[in-house]
């Protein structure tokens, strides 16, 4: 499974990291009306957040397909070696918690919290 873990590296380098938060970026100031994730959310919030998880999925794509993996093989490398694989828990923190409306919301309107773990990902890139 060098193949996943290499494509997992890939998908934490610094260039799909900014893709995403560029979007976020793009995006956060619908959001900063909102005092808390039980807020009323409009249409346009929740297409945001539709289009970021699309964003997300084309990412995982593209680099499987890059990697010669399927996507399944990425998410049972996953599955097996979190506790192993030091960038699972990066990516996992990144990629599939935010896919939960909830800390997508948190994490659009904290710019901060968006430039430490880019601050994060470079070092794990270097």
């Amino acid at each position: 499974m060098d193949r996943c873990s290499a494509a997992l590296k890939a998908l934490l380098n610094a260039d799909s990291i900014c893709i995403l938060n560029d979007y976020l970026d793009e995006q956060q100031s619908t959001f900063e009306t909102l005092t808390n994730a039980t807020s009323d959310h409009s249409h346009e919030q929740y297409q945001i957040y539709q289009s970021y998880i699309k964003l997300v999925e084309s990412l995982v794509i593209k680099v499987c397909k890059q990697s010669n993996i399927e996507v399944h093989q990425l998410h049972e490398y996953i599955r097996e070696n979190s506790d192993v694989d030091p960038y699972i828990q990066l990516f996992s923190d990144i990629f599939l918690k935010i896919n939960e409306y909830d800390m997508f919301h948190e994490y659009i309107r904290n710019t901060d919290k968006r430039k430490y773990l880019l601050q994060i990902i470079k070092g794990y890139n270097n």
